[in-house]
């Protein structure tokens, strides 16, 4: 069994899944209430309760941890999100050798489930939230012979198309969150400083240069 994983700066994942989830109406919280928060540590993940982590899965080293109790760090190929971002391409080709998979499909790198902020708020209520629009949209879509899972993509279509152009990263806290991130940052930094102790990386000055 070969896997590959890709991982990114913690504080910017935490970030970015908060506002995701402000995005689809399902997190109402300020950052600081919903960042900083005492982690679970005995919290057993399931798509069930998968949501509002904005923590423990930023926990890399606790986790490549228990899952190189169970196969060798030679199995696992470890991933940066940004050089996918930069050169997804040869980051492709990297995986492809690495699983030793042909490399002849290439697939459409078309950004998917993008951050960006809203651009009609009202629009985007009647998409995410239970109401008249919803069950209206229901009602007459069924009677169209519409599937719901076809339903489900038109839906994710219509918020996509609501959502603006995924702002840069240093663009996920604003000014006002700037001793949120700082806090976050310490938070991570002992796990971090592990991960690179266990991968022989050096995620800590690139992630958290500025310290």
């Amino acid at each position: 069994l070969h896997d590959a994983l890709p991982i990114c700066n913690p504080v910017e994942r935490g970030g970015s899944e908060y506002k995701y989830f402000k995005k689809f109406n399902k997190e109402s919280r300020g950052s600081r209430e919903s960042l900083l928060y005492k982690p679970n540590d005995k919290r057993q993940f399931s798509i069930i309760n998968n949501d509002f982590t904005y923590i423990e899965h930023g926990f890399y080293y606790k986790q490549l941890k228990k899952l190189f109790e169970i196969f060798p760090v030679e199995q696992v190929l470890i991933l940066e999100f940004e050089d996918f971002k930069k050169q997804p391409e040869n980051l492709l080709k990297t995986v492809y050798n690495f699983l030793e998979i042909s490399g002849d499909f290439f697939p459409k790198l078309n950004a998917k489930n993008t951050t960006g902020e809203i651009k009609k708020q009202w629009l985007q209520n009647m998409l995410t939230r239970s109401g008249k629009f919803r069950r209206y949209l229901i009602k007459h879509t069924i009677g169209l012979g519409i599937s719901a899972e076809k339903r489900r993509l038109i839906r994710y279509k219509l918020i996509e198309y609501n959502t603006k152009k995924k702002e840069p990263v240093n663009k996920i806290y604003t000014e006002e969150d700037s001793k949120v991130r700082s806090e976050l940052t310490q938070i991570f930094l002992p796990d971090v400083i592990k991960l690179d102790e266990l991968m022989g990386t050096q995620f800590k000055l690139e992630w958290f240069r500025d310290l």
